[in-house]
């Protein structure tokens, strides 16, 4: 079937530079946080962002139409955004837990992404499968993706006051050891 044998194309087309958009974003994440001041949960934002949108243009834009070089873009995009939040949030646990727990922390935060995952794909395959489109598949990711975008601008708030805070206390302190 010649259809099968073009959507099996797309599918690997897809996946491989999934792959390669999650090593750019794994290898960006980090540097640009550094740039910015460990500020993780601004990039992670503007990840989802990118991701919403990248998964908008497959939702209302047929792959075939797409062709594979468009498939391609996406799926870097995707994937990118995808790995590099990840390391942002296991940077941000990181940076606001004790160094004591640091590793159980980052432990934990990785299994829960790692089984969220597993288990979001169930219904979602299961979805796919029912209706007959991979629209359902992408309207979900497009909400996903915003929901966490605006998580994240809350998280990096709630960062930006932690950080403002610590800065008073030393300020506080050189005040009070000054003669």
């Amino acid at each position: 079937n010649e259809a099968a044998a073009v959507a099996v194309a797309a599918s690997t087309v897809f996946l491989f530079w999934w792959q390669v958009g999650g090593f750019i974003g794994t290898a960006a994440a980090g540097p640009v946080a550094d740039m910015l001041h460990g500020r993780c949960m601004v990039i992670a934002s503007c990840q989802a962002t990118a991701m919403a949108t990248a998964a908008a243009v497959l939702h209302w834009v047929h792959w075939t139409v797409l062709g594979q070089a468009g498939l391609a873009t996406t799926a870097t995009v995707l994937g990118a955004c995808v790995y590099g939040q990840r390391l942002l949030f296991n940077l941000s646990v990181r940076d606001n837990v004790p160094l004591a727990v640091a590793g159980r922390a980052e432990g934990l935060t990785s299994l829960v992404a790692e089984l969220g995952g597993s288990l979001a794909g169930f219904p979602l395959v299961r979805l796919v499968t029912v209706t007959g489109t991979w629209s359902t598949y992408s309207l979900c990711l497009v909400s996903t993706s915003a929901v966490v975008a605006v998580i994240n601008l809350v998280l990096a708030r709630v960062e930006a006051r932690k950080r403002d805070q610590g800065q008073l206390r030393f300020l506080q302190k050189m005040k009070v050891k000054s003669p």
